[in-house]
């Protein structure tokens, strides 16, 4: 698939079938996620290479927190 599109959906959330396949797939520039902190190691520690990004829907989660951590001051 070309860029922007989804390669794959994995299982669990313990990081390790990230890793897993990470480890096939050494040419990935860069790694949509979640905040999900296993995901997050997995991905830094298994492709230290890749670039890793929040997709559209966490961008918001994050902008939403901040603003309402302001308003709530």
């Amino acid at each position: 698939p070309g860029a922007g599109h989804g390669v794959d959906l994995l299982p669990g959330r313990d990081g390790e079938s990230l890793k897993t396949w990470l480890a096939a797939h050494p040419q990935v520039e860069v790694i949509t996620r979640d905040r999900w902190p296993a995901d997050i190691q997995a991905a830094t520690s298994a492709a230290p290479q890749a670039r890793q990004v929040a997709d559209r829907f966490h961008r918001l989660t994050n902008v939403r927190e901040a603003v309402e951590k302001i308003l709530s001051r």
